[in-house]
Order: C-alpha cells, then sequence, then structure tokens
C-alpha cells in the first residue's frame, strides 16, 4: 500500500500520542528484533487490553501490526479519534503497520520511520540519537557562550535526519536572543520529519527562527555561523551487514553510510567544510562513530588533526563515550581490519 506523509498527518498524529501521555524510548535495531521475535515465538498479544492506551506503544513505538497485537475493535476505537484528526485507516496502515514511529525525550516527541530501516531514504532515530543528546548538552554546559546581545546567534545541525539533534539544542539554548537555527539534510524526506517535529515540540513563536533546508553539508548556507553540530553517518553500509534488521536491496541508507573504506569521510568533509563558514569564536562539535584499526590506531585523529591544524581552529575536546556500538559489524568484510 502507498502510504502519503505529510507534515500535517505526522503533527496531528504526534499531538493525538501526546495528549495520550505516549512515552517510548527507541532501543537498537537487533534488540528490537529480538523483542518481536519474542513476541511471535509467544504466539499472543502482548497487549493489556485493560489499558487501551498500551496500544499506542507497541503500534507508534515497538511498530507491531494491529493483526499481531490481535487488537481488533480495541484499535479501531483509537482510529475513530483519529479520523477527526485528518488521518484515516487506509492512510495509516502499510501491510498491518504504521509507517512512522514516535520516539520521546525529555518532553519532546520526535517523528520517524518505521521499523526495519530499511529504506535508502530512512529516518532513523536511535540509542545514537540519545547519546547526541547528551553530547549537545555536554556542549552547550561547558564551552556555548549564550549570547545576551541583539545580533543573531545562529546554529546548524547537519545532516539532521529527524531534526531531534538540532531541535534539542534549540530547546537548550532557548533563553538565547535571536537564535536562528537551521536543519539541514541532503535527503528531501528528513525536512519533512524535520518541520513536523519542530511544529510538535515548539510555539507559534519560536518556529520563526527555524529554517529547513535540502544541502550537501554547508553548501546552501552561507554563513558565518556561531555553532556547527553534527551526528553524521558513520558507517561503512555494505550488503553484508550482518544485522538481520538492516537487509535491503543494493541502495545505501543515506543515514548510515559515512563515505570511504571506513565511513569517516563525511566527518572529515563536515569539519574542513564547516571551518570555512565558522564565525571567529564560534564551534564546530561533531558526535561520530571511529572504527579503531588494529593496533588501537584511530584513523579519524589522523586524518582530521592537519585539517584543524590548517584551518585556524583549535581543539576543545576530544572525548570517547562508548568504546562499543554496533559491534555485530566486526563480522563484515568492511570491519575485518577494525578492533
Amino acid at each position: 500500500m502507498q502510504t502519503s506523509e505529510s507534515t500535517e498527518k505526522l503533527i496531528n498524529l504526534g499531538r493525538f500520542l501526546t495528549k495520550n501521555d505516549y512515552q517510548f524510548r527507541t532501543i537498537t535495531p537487533n534488540s528490537h528484533q529480538r523483542i518481536l521475535d519474542r513476541i511471535k515465538s509467544k504466539a499472543e498479544s502482548p497487549v493489556s487490553h485493560t489499558n487501551p492506551n498500551e496500544i499506542l506503544r507497541w503500534f507508534f513505538g515497538w511498530n507491531i501490526s494491529w493483526k499481531e497485537l490481535g487488537l481488533g475493535n480495541l484499535l479501531k476505537s483509537k482510529f475513530s479519534e483519529l479520523d477527526s484528526l485528518g488521518i484515516d485507516e487506509r492512510t495509516l496502515l502499510e501491510d498491518g503497520k504504521s509507517p512512522f514511529r514516535y520516539s520521546t525525550y525529555d518532553g519532546m516527541i520526535f517523528a520517524h520511520t518505521s521499523f526495519p530501516t530499511v529504506q535508502s531514504d530512512a529516518i532513523f532515530f536511535g540509542p545514537d540519537t540519545y547519546r547526541y543528546f547528551v553530547f549537545l548538552k555536554n556542549c552547550v554546559d561547558r564551552f556555548v557562550k549564550k549570547s545576551d546581545g541583539e545580533s543573531e546567534f545562529s546554529l546548524v545541525d547537519i545532516g539532521a535526519g529527524s531534526g531531534a539533534g538540532g531541535l534539542y539544542l534549540s530547546k537548550l539554548l532557548g533563553d538565547v536572543k535571536n537564535l536562528k537555527t537551521f536543519l539541514t539534510d541532503i535527503n528531501p524526506r528528513a525536512l519533512l520529519f524535520s518541520k513536523a517535529n519542530a511544529e510538535l515540540n515548539f510555539s507559534k513563536e519560536r518556529m520563526a527562527g527555524f529554517e529547513y533546508l535540502e544541502s550537501d553539508i554547508l553548501k546552501s548556507l552561507k554563513g558565518p555561523l556561531d555553532l556547527i553540530v553534527s551526528n553524521p553517518p558513520y558507517m561503512v553500509d555494505t550488503s553484508d551487514s550482518s544485522s538481520k534488521s538492516c537487509k535491503r536491496d543494493g541502495q545505501t541508507r543515506a543515514y548510515r553510510n559515512g563515505g570511504g573504506t571506513l565511513g569517516i569521510d563525511l566527518a572529515l568533509r563536515i569539519v574542513q567544510e564547516g571551518s570555512e563558514k565558522l564565525k571567529e569564536g564560534g564551534i564546530i562539535a561533531l558526535y561520530t562513530g571511529i572504527p579503531i584499526l588494529k593496533g588501537g590506531i584511530d584513523p579519524f585523529w589522523e586524518q582530521v588533526s592537519p585539517l584543524i591544524s590548517a584551518s585556524g581552529l583549535k581543539t576543545l575536546s576530544y572525548e570517547e563515550m562508548d568504546p562499543d556500538v554496533w559491534g555485530e559489524e566486526l563480522e563484515t568484510e568492511a570491519y575485518s581490519d577494525v578492533e
């Protein structure tokens, strides 16, 4: 079934979920698949029929089809509420499941694409997003000087995807005068989700400070910019990925493919091109994953250090947040030399 995505539908559904006290924390694709496998092995619905709102978590969070949930009229009663929001059952259902999901964090709600995220233009949200939130909070607390003047303070989230990082950062900087937030992505579908998520989490007054740009890194922005942040794709997205929740037909996924033989090329470009449009005293805050090679060699640091020196930037901090993510990729040929 073809599904019609629009900011209006994503916004209406997100507001409906918020009104129903929806909360969901998204886990890794492999862990998510294990939960689904467990449910199938038990051959019974995981939902308590005494709690109608619980079905929303299973349907829009775990992304289980209404048939697997065995809900019948209980789910249809929720659809009757959605009808009044302009979201009919035919639009919402794809093979009996929702074509998009919602995750929450710190009082915010974010729409993203369905599980598994196998499409080349999928909008990913997961544990890396939550680590990105922590990274951004630390960055603001330690390094960002909040302007109290009248000049514009501009921040850009490169490769924004769902917009979660840039939107959370805007929330943290809510007391900054004349804050301008640019959410950029090379994937036009991501901008649809970014705009919907902005409207779900901010007032009309704050919405005036957001701009959504289809852009390869910073090509659509002139600068100078006060704060450049990014959680870029950093994987080698190959067809032999061992994650059974990530199989797809040939195409690389924009949210995952970092470029080059090690997946670090895009992150290097962000530093180089970002330095050219950074305001004096501005900050580039990059949260990325790095494949540590045999012998403990950090190929990203070896290549980014000369770029930093040549551009006149100064390293404020270079820290490890998590020593082990996406460990299943060590079974693939692309990561055969990675520790």
